[in-house]
């Protein structure tokens, strides 16, 4: 049997190779959609602590704070999903 794809084991240039090696590719992320948000995330410096007190009444006043989520108010999670180890933000530890 004679084996029609010439391609393999050969090297092919890729279409969007040059754009990509000078920098000048355009990814989904460079693309601003409106009135996007961004998020960002913070965590403790303590590796194993509890958590007694979060005052977030600064951040949740700052200009352009749509949200300020902690495990108190984060949506519940799907304990019963893929998560190991149960759910993130559900809990003080």
């Amino acid at each position: 049997m004679e084996d029609t794809n010439k391609a393999i084991g050969k090297g092919i240039d890729r279409i969007d190779g040059i754009l990509k090696i000078t920098g000048k590719a355009t990814y989904a992320t460079d693309y601003p959609l409106k009135d996007m948000a961004y998020a960002v995330l913070f965590k403790s410096s303590i590796a194993s602590g509890k958590i007694i007190k979060i005052d977030a009444e600064a951040a949740k006043k700052a200009a352009g704070v749509l949200a300020v989520i902690t495990h108190e108010n984060a949506p519940k999670l799907n304990t019963k999903g893929g998560l190991r180890g149960g759910a993130l933000l559900q809990g003080p530890e």
